[in-house]
């Protein structure tokens, strides 16, 4: 039997190759007995959990910091959160505005990344870089 996660994955492979860089909200279910659709949730807002690995320290690592990370190494400025989703999007990274969110704070609590208050351009940006203002 297959579950709920695994028909979701499954269809977003079969999406990726059908319709790349489109992002679909919602799947509908057609019955034959049946007059209502059934809608099954489908898009950034439910992507599944980050895979994650052991990263040498006894921490888990995402592949979702990696993909952040990629983005602000690229842009080479300063990007809000609404930002860094959009480029995750124009990739074709799936992540979760909640998910992308939690991980800049931790991202910004470790040292990792800065997101000074007051400072323009606003955003998220590499702690060990300098950026023009």
């Amino acid at each position: 039997m297959t579950t709920t996660p695994e028909l979701l994955a499954a269809l977003r492979s079969w999406l990726a190759d059908q319709a790349p860089g489109l992002v679909p909200s919602h799947i509908s279910v057609h019955f034959f007995n049946h007059p209502t659709p059934m809608q099954l949730p489908f898009g950034p807002a439910i992507a599944p959990p980050a895979p994650t690995e052991d990263d040498g320290n006894g921490r888990r690592h995402s592949k979702c910091i990696d993909d952040i990370l990629d983005v602000l190494t690229k842009a080479k400025k300063p990007l809000t959160t609404t930002l860094i989703l959009s480029e995750l999007a124009k990739a074709g990274k799936e992540w979760s505005e909640r998910y992308v969110s939690k991980l800049l704070a931790e991202m910004v609590r470790d040292g990792t990344l800065d997101n000074p208050s007051g400072v323009r351009p606003r955003g998220y940006r590499l702690a060990d870089v300098e950026y023009e203002s």
